[in-house]
């Protein structure tokens, strides 16, 4: 008797955690500090900070830092060339190649440093990942920059994402586009306002 009165709470304790409602396939979207967003989606979760090119307005390149994780079980794979921005006026703009990033690389060094371009997202997006040691755009002589990444579970990629807009970026509404295999993944952002 004194067991099943222990017993009982413990069983619908833990009946309780369950649910038969399947997973939501909403994207969420949050506004983590001021210049970070980050995506949690159903194939990829995405931290995105966009410190350098709000003081960068008006320049010919736009750069973020962008750090992908998934959870669970499933892996995801990111095309590099399913990576672009779209501007406040409407138009789109891919990620620079590889070799055009190298070419610009002396330029941009200073802001890879201090936005720790490579580096790790912050440990409260990751949590206790190890890094996938690859990127869609790499240093010069560093030959791991790569046409597509595998993002598996337990680990994290993080790298710069530097798009050309000729015309200079603008301040406004601007949205990372990145097109997945199953869903499409939409992160807007705002500059100088």
């Amino acid at each position: 008797m004194k067991f099943q009165r222990l017993l009982t709470p413990v069983l619908l304790a833990g009946l309780c955690g369950f649910s038969s409602a399947p997973p939501s396939t909403t994207p969420e979207l949050t506004q983590r500090a001021k210049h970070v967003v980050v995506y949690d989606g159903p194939e990829i979760k995405a931290h995105l900070e966009y410190w350098w090119a709000v003081d960068y307005i008006s320049t010919s390149n736009l750069m973020l830092k962008l750090s992908l994780m998934v959870d669970g079980t499933m892996s995801t794979e990111v095309k590099r060339d399913a990576i672009a921005v779209l501007g406040p006026d409407g138009r789109t703009f891919p990620l620079v190649d590889p070799k055009e990033f190298q070419r610009q690389y002396p330029d941009l060094l200073s802001a890879l440093n201090l936005n720790n371009a490579w580096g790790p997202p912050p440990e409260s997006f990751s949590g206790i990942r190890k890094s996938c040691g690859r990127w869609f755009l790499s240093r010069p002589g560093d030959f791991r920059d790569q046409p597509s990444l595998t993002v598996t579970p337990g680990y994290w990629c993080s790298g710069p994402l530097v798009f050309a807009v000729p015309d200079g970026v603008r301040p406004g509404e601007w949205v990372l586009l990145i097109d997945l295999e199953g869903s499409d993944v939409r992160i807007p952002f705002t500059l100088g306002q």
